[in-house]
């Protein structure tokens, strides 16, 4: 199974509207999850960045990375673990 999100970057507190107000921007985070049929592979995380941007560097491509702990919690919620994933972050 592989699955591709596409997530609009946004901002908030726009204007007099505090947090009311928001706007989606024309600027993309993709991610793709998927299975891996080799057994044992655990996890594994990658960072597609296509400016050079430190912050983008510096995010966890291990069991920290917010984007698994987020997978994790769905395959918790409906009683299974997130054995062999293949995440791929392109921002």
């Amino acid at each position: 199974m592989k699955i591709t999100v596409k997530i609009p970057a946004t901002t908030a507190n726009f204007g007099p509207g505090f947090d009311c107000f928001g706007m989606a921007l024309p600027i993309y985070n993709y991610i793709t999850i998927e299975e891996t049929v080799m057994p044992g592979s655990g996890i594994q995380i990658d960072v597609i960045n296509e400016k050079e941007d430190d912050l983008i560097n510096s995010v966890p491509t291990d069991e920290n990375n917010i984007v698994y702990k987020a997978v994790e919690l769905l395959y918790n919620f409906i009683g299974q673990t997130p054995d062999d994933l293949k995440i791929t972050i392109k921002s």
